[in-house]
């Protein structure tokens, strides 16, 4: 929870802080990567001194790298509600892993991270793996452009 709170709280005010960057310079680009099952040191910019990982690594040396930060949950679901909305997950109806045709969904009414950005001016997009519905592409739940 801790942790969601945080990461929210400092995407909050980097979108806050935009406007008056954009005014003076180029705006800052924000990548965010979610892999799941992967531990902290398990890159080589973490200290790894096994797995080789050049192109995440200079990605991590030309941006920000956030050094204590814990879960919002052990599984998957959960966990990306945390990360998008900064609450404890079951707050925002999340509270399992939420496998096909479960009626578990972020409501379209959340406030995430994603909206946050696009309402500072940011273009967002999504690529990979939403799993923050049951009915995926499908209108009875809100899809990842809806966020």
């Amino acid at each position: 929870m801790r942790s969601s709170k945080v990461f929210l709280s400092t995407l909050v005010i980097l979108a806050a802080a935009l406007p008056s960057v954009a005014a003076t310079a180029e705006r800052p680009n924000v990548l965010v990567i979610l892999c799941d099952d992967l531990g902290y040191g398990d890159l080589a910019c973490y200290g790894n001194e096994t797995i080789r990982t050049p192109n995440l690594d200079r990605l991590a040396a030309q941006g920000l790298r956030l050094t204590d930060c814990y879960s919002a949950s052990p599984l998957c679901s959960p966990a990306r509600a945390g990360i998008m909305t900064g609450r404890t997950p079951s707050r925002s109806g999340i509270y399992s892993w939420i496998a096909p045709k479960n009626p578990m969904y972020l409501k379209k009414d959340e406030t995430t991270v994603a909206t946050l950005l696009r309402d500072a001016g940011y273009d967002t997009c999504h690529v990979g793996k939403w799993h923050l519905n049951g009915y995926f592409n499908d209108a009875r739940h809100t899809q990842p452009g809806d966020h």
